[in-house]
């Protein structure tokens, strides 16, 4: 639930933007959900990305699966990812509260933005509106 009232709100902030978001407006909810982890809420967003579980009962059993927003759990990482790194955030601090699958992606998300230039890049664009 707090990964929807996250992507909500990233929907209401990005709707007054001056300018169309990156990919146009026919990628604003992949935009959206990414905003949502640039707002702080990653952990969630991640987490809540894809949900499965299986159940028995006296009489029945089988399983369940889910999807929550627009990216993909590794898109989710990769986001929760990028978004640490630019504020300096130590990976310990987040790995905690993810699923343990999750942890292994983010792991894998940081080698591959360490082993880039992205980070400097990010940093290095002017946040002055046009």
């Amino acid at each position: 639930m707090i990964a929807t009232f996250a992507h909500e709100l990233a929907h209401y902030l990005t709707a007054s933007a001056k300018q169309e978001p990156p990919g146009g407006w026919e990628n604003w909810e992949f935009a959206t959900d990414i905003t949502a982890t640039f707002l702080g809420f990653g952990v969630f967003m991640a987490n809540s990305a894809f949900n499965f579980r299986q159940y028995t009962d006296s009489d029945s059993q089988g399983w369940q699966a889910s999807r929550n927003g627009y990216l993909t759990e590794a898109e989710h990482v990769f986001s929760l990812a990028l978004f640490i790194q630019l504020k300096g955030i130590s990976p310990a601090t987040v790995t905690p509260f993810l699923k343990s699958h999750l942890r292994k992606m983010l792991k894998k998300a940081l080698a591959e933005i360490d082993s880039s230039n992205i980070v400097a890049q990010l940093k290095s664009v002017s946040s002055k509106q046009p």
